[in-house]
């Protein structure tokens, strides 16, 4: 069942990346009397390509490919120290997702569905690491 959970939840967090993440009003100038506000996205947040874009990508899509290879090769993905992996990369992400919303105002529904599966696939691998024997020995 956790498996399913992992699955949805990074289909869901591959989504969340061209969601709106939040919202931020930019100084009235000069010239403007009226600002817009602007809309943030994980995908508009850097310019593409660069480094930035890349990582912030990164953060939204290794679910995905950890789910893949799970799918491709299962035996090689069951051990202690992939769950623990797991748990450490979603904790990144949370911090990633965070320091995305560190320039906007307001937050929008875009990171609370980021939150959610970054939580839902935290909690499997919580549970992976729970049911799994402790007398086996990793390979």
């Amino acid at each position: 069942m956790t498996f399913l959970v992992k699955r949805i939840a990074s289909m869901v967090l591959c989504i969340a990346f061209f969601l709106p993440l939040s919202q931020c009003t930019p100084k009235e100038g000069i010239m403007e009397t009226h600002s817009v506000p602007v809309t943030i996205t994980a995908y508009s947040a850097y310019e593409w390509p660069s480094v930035a874009s890349t990582i912030a990508a990164t953060l939204f899509f290794w679910p995905i490919l950890v789910q893949v290879l799970a799918f491709i090769r299962p035996p090689r993905l069951k051990s202690h120290r992939w769950a623990i992996a797991e748990i450490s990369l979603c904790s990144l992400t949370g911090l990633g997702i965070s320091w995305l919303l560190f320039w906007g105002d307001t937050l929008r529904f875009g990171v609370f569905v980021a939150y959610g599966a970054i939580i839902a696939y935290a909690g499997s691998s919580i549970c992976d690491l729970l049911k799994r024997p402790t007398n086996v020995v990793d390979a």
